[in-house]
């Protein structure tokens, strides 16, 4: 449990530099920065066409950010199933209970302050982002099966 944590935790890291120095720097000038800024070149194209999206709705924009968070909840659940997968031993339920309740605690709170606070399409987006960054201890556990 502890590598597929320190995996996850690893890959979040990666996730959130990427989005600092896509946001930061300027274009990519080498493969290097293109690999170290892609996922929050993603992330920021992504997050700028769903409020693009929004401003072209008819329904305001508050409901539609409202509707990205509600929406957000199926990745982020996906994201914890598949990391419960790779993190939590079989023999033991406490951990998976623990992952569980700890799933369901983000995801609502998640979904709640992404409605209240305008930020479903971050939370879209960094939730389907999540789905990539789950696969990163999934294939360590696959491997050391």
């Amino acid at each position: 449990m502890f590598v597929a944590s320190a995996l996850w935790l690893l890959a979040w890291g990666f996730v959130g530099v990427s989005i600092v120095l896509a946001t930061t720097s300027g274009p990519p000038a080498s493969v290097l920065d293109l690999l170290l800024q892609g996922v929050g070149e993603f992330y920021l194209q992504s997050v700028e066409t769903l409020r693009v999206f929004a401003a072209a709705t008819t329904l305001p924009r508050r409901w539609v950010d409202v509707g990205y968070a509600v929406l957000a909840a199926v990745p982020l659940s996906v994201h914890f199933f598949i990391f419960a997968v790779a993190a939590v031993p079989r023999e033991s339920d406490a951990g998976l209970d623990f992952l569980f309740n700890f799933a369901v605690g983000t995801v609502v709170v998640g979904v709640l302050g992404a409605g209240l606070l305008y930020l479903g399409a971050q939370l879209l987006v960094l939730s389907a982002v999540g789905v990539g960054v789950s696969l990163v201890p999934l294939a360590y556990f696959l491997r050391s099966a």
